[in-house]
């Protein structure tokens, strides 16, 4: 079972991403912004993918990356992919991440993306 860490601060997006992440079965923990992510995988690293919304009220999205990607930190495991959700990709810092998906997060999109990135298999369609 995936462990997927949300990070996003609109309200409605937080239930989509949650409602979603049930669906599918998997477990996850939602952080409501950029600090409260960090705060969060100092207690406890261990998750597969983070969701990082770009648009985060107190530090960006890309922000956190460049932290969490930085080999000083310690925060993020080795296996930890990291996929931008956004309304809009800044094409400076796309290349942070594992794999961009924009809003709105649907599910074929999002089970595309955990393939790209090597969490999910590619479901055949019959």
């Amino acid at each position: 079972m995936l462990r997927i860490l949300i990070v996003e601060d609109t309200p409605v997006a937080q239930t989509v991403a949650c409602w979603l992440m049930k669906d599918l079965g998997f477990e996850f923990d939602l952080a409501e912004c950029g600090q409260a992510a960090l705060d969060r995988l100092k207690e406890d690293s261990n998750y597969d993918l983070i969701l990082m919304d770009l648009g985060l009220p107190d530090i960006r999205g890309d922000e956190v990356t460049q932290k969490l990607r930085d080999s000083t930190s310690n925060l993020l495991q080795p296996k930890t992919k990291i996929v931008a959700l956004t309304a809009h990709v800044p094409l400076d810092c796309a290349e942070l991440f594992d794999a961009v998906m924009k809003k709105p997060l649907l599910q074929d999109i999002f089970e595309e993306t955990l393939a790209e990135v090597g969490l999910m298999s590619v479901k055949s369609s019959e």
